[in-house]
């Protein structure tokens, strides 16, 4: 049986660990309450440090023990101190060192500047967008179909991928009016090679098409009808232009052209469209067939030039070469150097530079390319190229 506990058992309270006893409260000297003060308008201020034990501070620690930067701020005049014995409790004291000093900003005119961006800020107003864009071109680049091989699902395949582009384009369109945007134009630029071809280009060529020659020219003549008569739905002006491309070429066996650079099917299949809708509801489309191998255009005040892009040799890479054919136009005072925009097909991948005021384009193709993938490993990404033109240049620039 334990022991009876008495009233005072009950009540004793535990000391097993030591309790926390709070420290002697500091009092400092009246005027040297530590602390940072600064007035920006006035530049004035002035700084007191904690109590230390330091009878020899440096002014530089001084202003870093409350955050502030020395390489901006400096002393003014002589530096006060003052000592005191501060109590530290249970009978303790001991001399505590305090220091004050006037201080100044070193270069205020900085923080005045800040103080006037700041306020310039303030009183930006956003930029507010017309309520409607007026005088807007819109452009959709039909390139590189190569419609006959047998890549990529073969032809069936490849006007698909067409077919769907023009249902996206439709509800670009339909979502750029929304956005306030007016496409009075609507561009459709062949940029080449909507043909396969059927030998001439690399080995084993008529081995890997699905059509005749006869056969790939009424398909592809009959799909880029469709991609006009859809899209002359939607603007009051359709302007459809084109450039040859290399596959276009009428070559022979040995990949000699056997009559001209210019006898092309790329052409052919602007030329015949042309005479179609001649004869129907299509009075506001206008059709441009160029006289050589480039075409230049002026969009609303922007000049922009077209080409396939076989032609541009000199360089290590296809961006290389583009610009330096473009330069080469420029130098040569010819009408694609006049242009601040240039879109060019052949390539297949999407690639774009901007240098200055000039952008150039390559755009991606609809064609699916075994060979190139044999080649260097790597696959097109199928898609259209469609962006707007003003008088300000390129804009809305979106893949379809």
């Amino acid at each position: 049986m334990s022991k009876q506990k008495s009233l005072e058992d009950f009540l004793n309270k535990q000391k097993e660990i030591e309790e926390h006893k709070t420290a002697a409260k500091q009092k400092h000297p009246t005027g040297f309450e530590p602390g940072v003060s600064y007035n920006p308008n006035t530049n004035t201020g002035y700084v007191v440090s904690r109590p230390t034990t330091n009878p020899n501070p440096t002014f530089d620690s001084l202003l870093r023990e409350w955050g502030w930067n020395p390489d901006e701020y400096e002393i003014v005049g002589n530096l006060h101190v003052r000592t005191w014995d501060m109590n530290m409790g249970d009978g303790v004291k001991e001399q505590a060192w305090y220091y004050k000093a006037d201080i100044r900003k070193k270069n205020p005119e900085k923080e005045a500047d800040l103080k006037r961006l700041i306020a310039e800020i303030k009183k930006h107003k956003p930029y507010k967008k017309p309520a409607v864009k007026k005088g807007v071109g819109f452009f959709y680049f039909a390139s590189d179909w190569q419609i006959g091989k047998s890549d990529g699902g073969g032809p069936q395949a490849t006007i698909d991928r067409v077919k769907l582009s023009l249902d996206r384009t439709v509800e670009r369109l339909k979502e750029l009016k929304k956005l306030g945007v007016d496409v009075s134009t609507i561009y459709i630029i062949s940029l080449g090679d909507l043909i396969e071809g059927v030998t001439g280009f690399y080995p084993g060529q008529s081995h890997k098409v699905q059509l005749d020659r006869l056969e790939q020219i009424t398909v592809t003549r009959r799909l880029f009808l469709e991609v006009v008569t859809t899209l002359a739905k939607h603007a009051p002006k359709v302007v459809v232009g084109g450039v040859p491309g290399n596959h276009g070429q009428n070559r022979g066996r040995d990949k000699n052209v056997i009559t001209s650079e210019l006898d092309n099917d790329d052409i052919g299949i602007l030329i015949s469209s042309a005479d179609a809708l001649s004869y129907g509801p299509y009075n506001h489309v206008k059709f441009i067939i160029p006289d050589g191998h480039h075409l230049t255009l002026d969009c609303n005040g922007t000049v922009i030039g077209f080409t396939h892009g076989h032609l541009s040799r000199a360089g290590s890479n296809p961006g290389d070469k583009l610009m330096n054919f473009w330069k080469g136009q420029s130098f040569g005072f010819q009408s694609l150097g006049d242009a601040t925009i240039l879109v060019s097909g052949h390539y297949h991948h999407l690639r774009t530079i901007q240098d200055g005021l000039r952008t150039w384009f390559q755009v991606p193709s609809l064609d699916k390319s075994t060979y190139f993938k044999e080649q260097y490993g790597t696959e097109t990404i199928n898609n259209v190229l469609t962006f707007t033109v003003d008088k300000d240049g390129w804009d809305n620039l979106k893949l379809l």
